[in-house]
């Protein structure tokens, strides 16, 4: 996933997209109690922990014309999150979205969730979003939920086009 959503955020930028950052923090205190119970049924192994190696972006990295946001719990429309990822959107006038990320049964789908919650229109693209592969039938699942109910999942292929034209997505 991680070469296509290089060249995805390449592109987007080049025909002028704003690109969000979404940064999941699970630091003691700074967590609900459901992760927190979570991270410490995992010993020492805390992949978002600030200062650790798996808090490190992945081969990709916000610029700095990008936003980030910092999130304390699955969804990045949590209250917690920081800036509001829902306020920033309404002022600067944001109504379509197009999730990508990791773990699509949880931060993805919820975050997706949150935004077609608050009325936005929102895209899910297949080739964006990835689990483990042995939770691929999970990850098939919450795709076609969210595409039966909820949003819309499109390519990222056809996703850059549509932006490419300067349509609504619809």
């Amino acid at each position: 996933m991680i070469p296509r959503l290089e060249d995805f955020v390449g592109k987007a930028r080049l025909i002028g997209t704003d690109i969000i950052w979404i940064r999941m923090v699970e630091d003691i205190p700074d967590v609900n109690d459901n992760i927190r119970a979570r991270i410490e049924s995992h010993g020492d192994f805390i992949f978002y922990r600030r200062g650790t190696k798996g808090f490190d972006y992945y081969k990709l990295s916000p610029e700095p014309n990008d936003t980030e946001i910092t999130k304390f719990s699955y969804s990045a429309f949590s209250i917690r999150a920081t800036p509001n990822l829902d306020n920033y959107l309404k002022r600067k006038d944001i109504k379509t979205l197009v999730v990508t990320g990791v773990y699509t049964s949880r931060c993805v789908f919820t975050t997706a969730s949150g935004a077609v919650e608050r009325g936005y229109n929102v895209f899910i693209p297949p080739d964006l979003v990835a689990m483990p592969k042995e939770l691929e039938s999970v990850h098939k699942t919450f795709l076609k939920e969210f595409q039966t109910i909820q949003g819309f999942t499109l390519n990222s292929k056809s996703v850059l086009q549509t932006l490419r034209n300067n349509q609504e997505l619809e």
